[in-house]
């Protein structure tokens, strides 16, 4: 019984101190538009910016991120808003993409995306 308990705790203790990363305000070294290419052959950008209405109501998402991304090589670019959640000081979670800032790198990011057909790699490059 003592053993479940003491792994209750431990287990309480890792979802809450990540959860307490997500409410500190989103840093600079985030914000600007970032591309690259998943798997290196489909483009992609991700443009993330300050959204103080959302930041204000719900402390949990202090910022919303705009993406768009080509399906086919030569294809058109479609978009999407995600919501993000600040993981810790370099690394978010745009609902189903993973997004860390190279520590040696400011300029540089790696992104995972978990999609339906399968998981994707990018490494992208802050543009401005």
């Amino acid at each position: 019984m003592m053993k479940h308990a003491v792994k209750f705790l431990l287990l309480f203790g890792l979802l809450v101190g990540q959860n307490i990363g997500a409410k500190e305000p989103l840093t600079d070294i985030f914000k600007g538009e970032w591309c690259g290419k998943w798997d290196n052959t489909y483009e992609l950008c991700i443009t993330i910016e300050s959204h103080p209405t959302l930041a204000k109501n719900n402390q949990d998402h202090p910022a919303i991120a705009r993406y768009k991304w080509k399906e086919r090589v030569n294809g058109k670019f479609r978009k999407a808003k995600k919501i993000i959640t600040l993981f810790n000081k370099h690394t978010l979670k745009l609902e189903n993409i993973w997004f860390t800032v190279d520590k040696e790198n400011l300029q540089q990011a790696n992104a995972t995306g978990m999609f339906t057909s399968q998981t994707r790699k990018a490494v992208l490059t802050k543009t401005r």
